[in-house]
């Protein structure tokens, strides 16, 4: 979250307030502090601008409070401004129904379709018909690194692959309860995932607990160790879980991967949790090439017996 006078004298003609988590609380220290900070965008809004407001969200009323532009607000449970219906929260993506116009993505989860709804319409306040918009969200792909779907020419029998920047408890359980919710009867969860060097110690055993409760089955391996010990970063990570078999740990992010892809079936939702969009790892000072998504397409090629195109 940058600092709060970093847009000062910038007249926003749209904003758009999605939710509140504790994600940014290394920089504005309370919940509260975070909310405030965020509200003064709205606060400072003129007369002609207009405010997109997620009522779903418990800090909605308070972001709108003070705010003098025109609101409109939106909920996936009730009709606000817009009727909005969730009709489809599948693997293969969304359909949602917004006042009568149905809107298509390959964007998978709830919170995705908060940010769908969101973008659509920001969309229309700007001027856009909700057809346009729905033509053009069609083939829009999501931004790289979020949910990110790693596959190859002829996906039969593999299993599903995402790849996430999840590296917050916060993220990376809003992550696994959206592939949780989305999951076939048949189908089970794997999350490969470890945590930064020289960052917050605390929330290892966090995320360690959060992957437990979602997981069917985990795999612990490095993230950016930087100038840590990727094993001791590891071993803090494990004292997060009460049960420990139906977890393993592999040190080497290319093999944890390799290792997972191997292991699964189609029946399989696998999540590569914690770089996401990053295409180096750091460690020792030093970065080297690295991209969660090559290691997992070139494995799920490897299990096709073909060649990554």
């Amino acid at each position: 979250m940058p600092s709060t006078k970093s847009v000062n004298g910038i007249n926003f003609q749209v904003a758009a307030f999605t939710n509140l988590s504790h994600d940014h609380l290394d920089y504005h220290n309370t919940f509260k502090e975070y909310a405030t900070a965020k509200k003064k965008l709205f606060d400072r809004l003129d007369n002609d601008a207009c405010a997109v407001i997620n009522a779903d969200d418990e800090q909605a009323k308070y972001i709108a409070l003070d705010c003098t532009a025109r609101t409109i607000d939106f909920s996936l449970s009730r009709d606000i401004t817009y009727p909005v219906n969730l009709v489809s929260n599948t693997s293969e993506g969304l359909i949602i129904e917004i006042d009568g116009v149905t809107f298509e993505t390959s964007l998978v989860g709830t919170f995705n379709a908060y940010n769908v709804t969101q973008a659509v319409l920001i969309c229309k306040v700007l001027g856009y018909e909700f057809t346009t918009i729905a033509r053009a969200l069609k083939s829009a792909t999501g931004a790289a690194g979020r949910l990110e779907r790693v596959s190859v020419d002829n996906n039969d029998n593999l299993p599903q692959v995402f790849v996430d920047y999840a590296h917050t408890p916060d993220a990376l359980k809003n992550v696994l309860q959206t592939l949780s919710e989305i999951k076939g009867t048949n189908q089970k969860l794997m999350v490969v995932f470890g945590c930064g060097g020289d960052r917050d110690k605390t929330k290892r055993p966090k995320m360690a607990a959060i992957a437990e409760e979602w997981a069917d089955k985990i795999i612990v391996t490095s993230d950016n160790p930087r100038s840590e010990d990727p094993e001791a970063i590891i071993d803090e990570i494990m004292q997060g879980f009460k049960e420990t078999g139906n977890v393993q740990k592999v040190t080497n992010r290319q093999k944890a991967i390799e290792e997972a892809i191997a292991g699964a079936d189609e029946h399989a939702i696998i999540l590569i949790a914690g770089k996401g969009h990053e295409t180096y790892q750091e460690i020792n000072g030093k970065r080297h090439d690295f991209d969660d998504r090559e290691v997992a397409q070139q494995a799920l090629s490897n299990q096709k017996g073909g060649e990554v195109n």
